[in-house]
C-alpha cells in the first residue's frame, strides 16, 4: 500500500494492526496520527524544518511576537551595520544580566512560552532581527492531505502512529518493534541534517581559504 496521503496513512494503520473495518478504531486513527505529530515536533531537528523570518523590534518595546509556526530557535542576528549576532539567555538569566530600565541595541534574547521573543537591553530604536528557527511539522488532515514528512519519510509517520495506537488496542507485544523503527527513523533524519550542516560549514571554510591570499 502506498502512503501518499492522510487517507492512505489511516488505512495503513488499520491494516498493520489488523483492525480494518472496525468503526470505533477507525474513528481513533486521527488521534494516533496527531499524537505522533506532537512527539515528532518535540524531537525532530532536521534542516528541512529550518526557515527564517524578519522580526521587527519597536523602540521602547522589548518583546515581539514569534512566527505562528515556531518550534524552536537556531540563531538571531541583529540587522545593523555591521550585523551582530545576539546571544540566547534563559529568562531568569536575561533578567539578571541586564538592567530592565536600560536601553540600547539588543545584545541578548530569550523566548517566553512559544509565542514571544524578548530582547535586552530594550531597543532604543527600530531594529530588525533575522531569526532562524525550526518549523512545526504541518498537521495532516482531510483538507491538508500530505506534507514534506509524509512524502519523504512515510516510515516515521507510520511507526510513530503505531506506537501511539498500541496502548489503545491493549496489545503491547509489538510495541518494542514499532518503537525501535520509529526511533531509528527520527535518529536517521536528525543525523542526516547534522551531516549536512557539517558539510556546509566545511565548504564555507574552504571557500574562505581559497579567497585568502598567502602572506
Amino acid at each position: 500500500m502506498a502512503l501518499a496521503n492522510f487517507s492512505d496513512l489511516k488505512s495503513a494503520i488499520a491494516t498493520w494492526l489488523r483492525r480494518t473495518g472496525e468503526t470505533t478504531f477507525a474513528a481513533s486513527t486521527e488521534d494516533f496520527i496527531a499524537l505522533a505529530e506532537a512527539d515528532i515536533r518535540r524531537r525532530l531537528t532536521t534542516t528541512q524544518t529550518e526557515t527564517s523570518a524578519t522580526l521587527s523590534l519597536v523602540a521602547g518595546t522589548a518583546t515581539v511576537a514569534l512566527p505562528s509556526d515556531y518550534n524552536g530557535w537556531r540563531s538571531a542576528v541583529l540587522q545593523t551595520d555591521p550585523v551582530r549576532g545576539i546571544d540566547y539567555l534563559a529568562p531568569d538569566k536575561l533578567a539578571q544580566e541586564f538592567n530592565t530600565n536600560a536601553s540600547g541595541y539588543p545584545r541578548a534574547f530569550t523566548v517566553i512560552g512559544n509565542s514571544t521573543l524578548k530582547v535586552a537591553p530594550t531597543p532604543d530604536a527600530a531594529y530588525d532581527i533575522e531569526f532562524l528557527y525550526y518549523l512545526m511539522v504541518p498537521n495532516l488532515s482531510d483538507s491538508a492531505a500530505t506534507n514534506w514528512l509524509l512524502t519523504g519519510y512515510p516510515d516515521v509517520y507510520l511507526y510513530g502512529s503505531l506506537v501511539q495506537a498500541e496502548p489503545f488496542i491493549q496489545r503491547t507485544a509489538l510495541l518494542p518493534v514499532w518503537k525501535q523503527k520509529y526511533e531509528e527513523g527520527i535518529a536517521s533524519l536528525n543525523d542526516q541534517s547534522a551531516r549536512q550542516r557539517t558539510s556546509t560549514k566545511l565548504a564555507m571554510r574552504a571557500n574562505v581559504q581559497e579567497r585568502t591570499p598567502w602572506r
